[in-house]
Order: C-alpha cells, then sequence, then structure tokens
C-alpha cells in the first residue's frame, strides 16, 4: 500500500507536524513519557541516596572495628582506616553524583572495559539474588 511516505519522513497532519508530543487535538501526549522519565529519576536518586548512606554505614562500621584493633597495636589496623576512608569517600561522591553523571560514568566504564562491566553486573546480579533469597526465609 503506498501512503505517499517515503522511508524517514515524518508524518503530517492537515499539513501540520505533529512535534513535541502536542497534536491537533489540543493535548499533551508527550507529557506521560515525561512523567515516566520523571518518575524514573526520583527512584534512581532515591537508590542513589540509600547506596550512599549503607556506603557511610559500612565506612563507619569499618572504622569502628579498626579503632578497637589500633588499640592493639596491629598492622591491619592501619590497612583496615584506609579501607574505611575510602569506602567513606566512595559513599560521599555518590551522594554528590547526580543520577545523569552516574549513567554517563557507568557507560564509559561499559565501553572502555566491556568484560570488567559485564562481570560486574554479573556479580552484582548474583548477590543480589542471594540477599533476595535469604530474606525470604
Amino acid at each position: 500500500m503506498d501512503d505517499g511516505m517515503r522511508y524517514g519522513e515524518t508524518p503530517q497532519a492537515g499539513g501540520t507536524r505533529f512535534s513535541n508530543g502536542k497534536s491537533g487535538d489540543g493535548l499533551d501526549h508527550g507529557s506521560f513519557g515525561h512523567s515516566i522519565e520523571d518518575a524514573a529519576r526520583k527512584v534512581a536518586e532515591q537508590q542513589k541516596q540509600a547506596g550512599a548512606e549503607a556506603l557511610g554505614r559500612v565506612g563507619r562500621a569499618i572504622r569502628s572495628a579498626a579503632d578497637s584493633l589500633g588499640e592493639q597495636s596491629t598492622p591491619a589496623a592501619g590497612l583496615m582506616q584506609d579501607g574505611a576512608q575510602r569506602i567513606e569517600h566512595a559513599g560521599e561522591s555518590l551522594r554528590n553524583a547526580s543520577v545523569d553523571d552516574l549513567m554517563r560514568q557507568a557507560t564509559s566504564f561499559a565501553r572502555s572495559q566491556p568484560l570488567a562491566f559485564f562481570g560486574a553486573a554479573a556479580l552484582a546480579g548474583f548477590a543480589l539474588s542471594r540477599f533476595l533469597k535469604s530474606s525470604k526465609g
């Protein structure tokens, strides 16, 4: 069937091109897509903050353990203090970064190190499945 259109042409109604989600009926049909995108960003921001808080708690726990080991003057205490500082710094970086920045960083890493990215994703999926399985029972 020939509708008079060629590949790559934009459909037009009454000589008016549909753009920005607006049509001739006066309704904004693009707002649905924006509301989904806004909801996804909100959820991502909440999860980002929760992740930053979790990293902060882990860092504080390691620092506390290192402090108690430090009283016994063990060499492991210094390593634990360094690890705690790095984890707390990662939490702060996560808290201060925008969701868009994190997505750009993840995309860049996936393109430059696809095998490492796939491995990290598989490891995260495995850890998540184990966590969900243990929390059920």
